[in-house]
């Protein structure tokens, strides 16, 4: 039995390992998606990075800039939310200087217009106009009052074996009292990574989803695609000014 027991973990484990990490498995994908985040826009970790990250940190706390170990956290929730609890959270934005948006996987869309204080969430589909609560992303102009909150759904590949589809991406410019589907040049099925609008030009609007980086110069009422990204997974935007 022990010679039985020596063959499984000295031959049949290797084995194992190299299935892996063969490039069509979904741990193989799953560790470089992972890794990519960390060397773009290299195809590697170069020598070194860690010593300049620790680097790099020690000169920012030496500036002040870091939590002092004695800071306590504080839960906002919102949990629970009819009774369950929300879970992880794919996405948070400030849509005023007191007013936090956040969407959760499966739990929808929420605003708390009280943080600071008692933390009261409100949920923004009362009315029920969203066809999805399955949250994406969300973008926010706040060009205006109230602000344009964009939701996009459909959850977004992190890592996990699972995800929610949803139903493109939605607008709203009263606080959710209605919402608007504005998917029209978006293909159906999309999951939504990220959404921002330009500053200075609250009509341009990108959403990086997993089939490819979309702009709308109109605020979402015609969406097309950036060229040289359909079918490609955009998980995140950076605009520069």
């Amino acid at each position: 039995m022990k010679y039985f027991l020596f063959f499984l973990i000295f031959v049949l484990n290797p084995l194992i390992l190299i299935s892996e990490d063969e490039g069509d498995s979904i741990s193989y994908k799953r560790n470089l998606w992972f890794y990519s985040q960390r060397f773009e826009p290299f195809d590697s970790i170069p020598p070194g990075a860690m010593q300049n990250a620790l680097n790099e940190r020690d000169i920012i706390r030496a500036q002040g800039y870091f939590l002092n170990p004695s800071f306590v956290w504080q839960s906002i929730g919102p949990a629970p939310l009819f009774g369950q609890y929300s879970g992880r959270i794919n996405a948070i934005k400030f849509a005023d200087a007191n007013t936090l948006v956040i969407g959760a996987p499966n739990g929808g869309i929420w605003m708390c217009s009280d943080f600071r204080t008692s933390a009261t969430w409100v949920n923004m589909d009362p009315n029920n106009h969203l066809k999805s609560n399955t949250s994406g992303a969300i973008g926010i102009d706040n060009s205006q009052s109230p602000p344009i909150i964009y939701y996009g759904t459909g959850e977004g590949i992190y890592g996990f074996f699972y995800h929610y589809l949803g139903n493109g991406v939605y607008k709203t410019t009263d606080w959710g009292q209605s919402w608007t589907n504005i998917t029209n040049g978006m293909p159906v099925g999309l999951q939504i990574f990220r959404i921002a609008v330009r500053p200075g030009e609250p009509t341009d609007v990108f959403a990086a989803t997993s089939n490819g980086l979309y702009r709308s110069t109109n605020a979402g009422q015609y969406w097309m695609v950036v060229e040289g990204t359909l079918g490609l997974h955009c998980n995140d935007i950076v605009i520069s000014n």
